[in-house]
């Protein structure tokens, strides 16, 4: 799960992105590759929350 506290950041899956802002929350399976990267020039500050079960 990922969680934006502040800016905005973009979630890129192999087929589609998706642009998460502050406030917003993304769950998905950390065994689908992909990669996060800030859009604009704002630090961007995001929760991070893994889990095994």
């Amino acid at each position: 799960m990922l969680y934006i506290l502040s800016g905005t950041v973009e979630v890129v899956f192999h087929d589609h992105s998706v642009q998460v802002g502050k406030g917003d929350c993304i769950h998905f399976p950390g065994y689908l590759q992909h990669r996060l990267r800030r859009v604009g020039r704002a630090k961007a500050v995001a929760l991070l929350v893994l889990s095994n079960a």
